[in-house]
Protein backbone atom coordinates (compact mmCIF):
# COMPACT_ATOMS: atom_id res chain seq x y z
CA UNK A 1 0.00 0.00 0.00
CA UNK A 2 1.34 3.45 -0.92
CA UNK A 3 0.35 6.16 1.54
CA UNK A 4 2.58 9.00 0.38
CA UNK A 5 1.02 11.80 -1.64
CA UNK A 6 1.95 11.83 -5.31
CA UNK A 7 1.97 15.64 -5.37
CA UNK A 8 5.32 16.76 -6.73
CA UNK A 9 5.58 19.63 -4.24
CA UNK A 10 5.46 17.24 -1.27
CA UNK A 11 8.85 16.93 0.43
CA UNK A 12 10.07 14.64 3.18
CA UNK A 13 13.24 14.40 5.23
CA UNK A 14 14.94 11.11 6.00
CA UNK A 15 16.76 11.41 9.33
CA UNK A 16 19.60 8.91 9.33
CA UNK A 17 22.13 7.75 11.91
CA UNK A 18 24.60 5.85 9.73
CA UNK A 19 28.37 5.63 10.21
CA UNK A 20 28.95 3.94 6.85
CA UNK A 21 28.21 5.79 3.63
CA UNK A 22 27.24 2.55 1.85
CA UNK A 23 24.52 1.87 4.43
CA UNK A 24 23.40 5.48 4.23
CA UNK A 25 22.96 5.34 0.45
CA UNK A 26 21.25 1.93 0.50
CA UNK A 27 18.79 3.08 3.15
CA UNK A 28 17.98 6.21 1.14
CA UNK A 29 17.32 4.10 -1.98
CA UNK A 30 15.06 1.77 0.03
CA UNK A 31 13.02 4.69 1.33
CA UNK A 32 12.69 6.05 -2.21
CA UNK A 33 11.46 2.70 -3.50
CA UNK A 34 8.97 2.01 -0.74
CA UNK A 35 7.57 5.54 -0.57
CA UNK A 36 7.28 6.15 -4.34
CA UNK A 37 8.90 9.55 -3.81
CA UNK A 38 11.50 10.86 -6.23
CA UNK A 39 14.91 12.28 -5.32
CA UNK A 40 13.53 15.82 -5.46
CA UNK A 41 10.96 14.93 -2.82
CA UNK A 42 13.18 13.09 -0.34
CA UNK A 43 16.11 14.78 1.32
CA UNK A 44 18.33 13.11 3.89
CA UNK A 45 20.36 14.25 6.85
CA UNK A 46 22.83 12.08 8.74
CA UNK A 47 23.01 12.99 12.42
CA UNK A 48 26.60 11.74 12.65
CA UNK A 49 27.55 14.37 10.07
CA UNK A 50 25.13 17.07 11.26
CA UNK A 51 25.34 17.09 15.08
CA UNK A 52 23.60 20.49 15.37
CA UNK A 53 20.30 19.14 14.03
CA UNK A 54 17.23 20.71 15.64
CA UNK A 55 13.48 20.75 15.07
CA UNK A 56 13.97 23.90 12.97
CA UNK A 57 15.36 21.65 10.22
CA UNK A 58 11.86 20.15 9.89
CA UNK A 59 10.08 23.44 9.16
CA UNK A 60 10.38 23.15 5.36
CA UNK A 61 9.14 19.56 5.11
CA UNK A 62 5.72 17.97 4.91
CA UNK A 63 6.90 15.02 6.98
CA UNK A 64 9.89 12.98 8.00
CA UNK A 65 11.13 9.41 8.28
CA UNK A 66 13.50 8.02 10.89
CA UNK A 67 16.08 5.63 9.48
CA UNK A 68 18.11 2.96 11.19
CA UNK A 69 21.19 3.23 13.33
CA UNK A 70 24.69 1.90 12.71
Amino acid sequence: MRIISQATDTTFLLIQMRKHQGSEKAEYQNFLGHSSLNTGQLNAINLFEEPNFSEKHLDNYDGFFIGGFS
